[in-house]
């Protein structure tokens, strides 16, 4: 199933139903984009960025509970970018990487926590 071409510009809202792609916008400047608007992106966008910054404030009192966190903030905010016929707002795409790098760096503080407690015991009874 084939999603409506939009009409409008995706920074202001103004009509560009008789512009072609790649013209500038007239009230904002710009560039039309005809692709239609990525579906979720608000609340994946907003899951993305709470979920990876819970998991990276979550690593020193519960790390499982972090790797968790991050592991779900990776999906969130990668899940949407796979999606490149749709279009997507700068501050939408700013939040799925940050939730996406905050997740990526939660799961592998966690992972190589688990790691060198494993390989050097005594390594991790520095208090």
């Amino acid at each position: 199933m084939s999603e409506a071409r939009s009409t409008t510009c995706f920074a202001c809202g103004y009509d560009m139903h008789d512009r072609a792609a790649g013209d500038l916008c007239p009230e904002c400047a710009t560039p039309f984009d005809p692709r239609p608007d990525l579906p979720g992106a608000g609340w994946e966008s907003h899951a993305a960025f709470w979920i990876g910054v819970l998991s990276i404030v979550m690593l020193v009192p519960a790390s499982f509970i972090a790797l968790l966190l991050g592991a779900f903030a990776v999906f969130f905010g990668e899940m949407p970018t796979r999606a490149c016929d749709y279009r997507a707002t700068r501050w939408q795409r700013r939040r799925l990487r940050i939730g996406f790098a905050c997740g990526l760096v939660a799961v592998s503080v966690v992972l190589v926590g688990i790691l060198v407690s494993r390989l050097l015991p005594g390594a991790m009874n520095w208090w």
